[in-house]
């Protein structure tokens, strides 16, 4: 029915359109027609992007002022169809729209936001690699477009999932790291969604010591790290060896905001034997424990079943996980790094077995076969 419908308006429009330019081409004054025309285009695109793009892209490129909204919608509504669109297609589009509002960009917000959506589908051109180095072109001819201005453009590159794209995110993060502070979590977000080796290095960057992708040290969100640890946490576990170096850098020598951070990278892992793997971030120094990190842990003991019908409740119940236990007392007892941390953790959870009792799967001694005394 709705399809039926899509489809009627669709040839509606697409003949009225046709009308319009045929009396457009027999009026001497052009211009009152194109006016008509860019509005009634964009609704066939939003309508009928696939099948009508060839006429939906005449009609935009016609010459018109102040209608840059209409030009950019339409080109947006084509990309989400899945329309391949060239360079050369789009500048015949964009490129008027372009050249009005980089005339007065000084304190005009919203010709930096058109602009800014405008170098944004630059990224979906074919092929791509031209789009972007159309995008590096503009960006080093314009002034008063500044790094949070080009949030929509971080996200268009990630999204364009091509490799090249890396390049201009590091440029449009600047050498000091100044660009991704002022462009927030969107620019940490593209990098992840590009994906690739290159993608994992600079992820990677952030908690490795050794590698030194910006002047300065930071961490690239607004959340303390939240939103980076999770994009590491999701990159771990899809990508097996991605998740060893995590955790050979975790049983290294590690600054205390890099250790945090991959600690609550790996307070994000759901696997028990990726969670013992992840107690190698435990130091002695006095740097704590991550709230994340404790939850992770305290969910590998307690289990929260629904109570009640509303689903807003919950009753707190044992839950067996001796395999951290067992890891947890091996380094109370053998691991001089990590001794006391260790310790802690064991006896926090102690003290949730005497709260919440003890699971019927779990031994009262974590290894006995060790000869260990316990309590220790």
């Amino acid at each position: 029915m709705l399809e039926e419908r899509r489809s009627r308006y669709a040839d509606a429009i697409r003949t009225l359109v046709e009308r319009i330019l045929a009396e457009r081409e027999a009026a001497t004054d052009k211009r009152p027609t194109e006016y008509r025309l860019k509005p009634i285009g964009s609704a066939l695109a939003a309508l009928d992007a696939r099948r009508s793009a060839k006429l939906i892209l005449d009609v935009m490129a016609l010459p018109a002022a102040y209608d840059g909204y209409s030009r950019v919608a339409s080109l947006e509504s084509l990309i989400f169809a899945g329309v391949h669109i060239t360079l050369a297609e789009m500048m015949n589009v964009l490129g008027p729209a372009i050249d009005e509002v980089r005339r007065d960009l000084g304190n005009n917000d919203q010709h930096r936001w058109l602009l800014a959506r405008c170098l944004s589908l630059l990224a979906f051109a074919e092929p791509p690699a031209e789009g972007i180095a159309k995008i590096r072109e503009i960006l080093s001819q314009i002034r008063f477009f500044y790094p949070h201005d080009s949030k929509g453009i971080v996200a268009a590159l990630g999204a364009s999932r091509f490799a090249d794209a890396m390049e201009l995110l590091l440029e449009l993060g600047k050498p000091d790291g100044s660009g991704v502070a002022a462009i927030g979590d969107a620019w940490i977000k593209a990098v992840a969604q590009l994906g690739g080796k290159r993608s994992n290095e600079v992820l990677l960057s952030f908690v490795d010591p050794n590698q030194k992708l910006f002047t300065k040290e930071f961490v690239p969100d607004y959340r303390n790290g939240d939103v980076l640890a999770r994009l590491l946490a999701d990159r771990a576990e899809h990508d097996g060896e991605f998740k060893t170096e995590l955790f050979r850098l975790a049983n290294g020598e590690l600054p205390p905001s890099k250790r945090m951070l991959l600690a609550k990278t790996f307070s994000r892992f759901q696997g028990e034997d990726d969670l013992v793997a992840g107690l190698c971030v435990l130091r002695d120094d006095g740097s704590g424990f991550p709230y994340e990190l404790l939850r992770s842990i305290e969910n590998a003991f307690l289990e929260r079943r629904p109570y009640g019908a509303e689903g807003h409740a919950y009753t707190l119940a044992p839950r067996g996980s001796n395999a951290l236990r067992k890891r947890l007392l091996e380094m109370a007892q053998t691991d001089p790094v990590r001794k006391r941390s260790a310790f802690a953790l064991l006896g926090q959870i102690e003290v949730r077995r005497l709260e919440y009792g003890r699971p019927t799967d779990e031994p009262r001694h974590p290894a006995i076969e060790s000869g260990a005394y316990w309590p220790i």
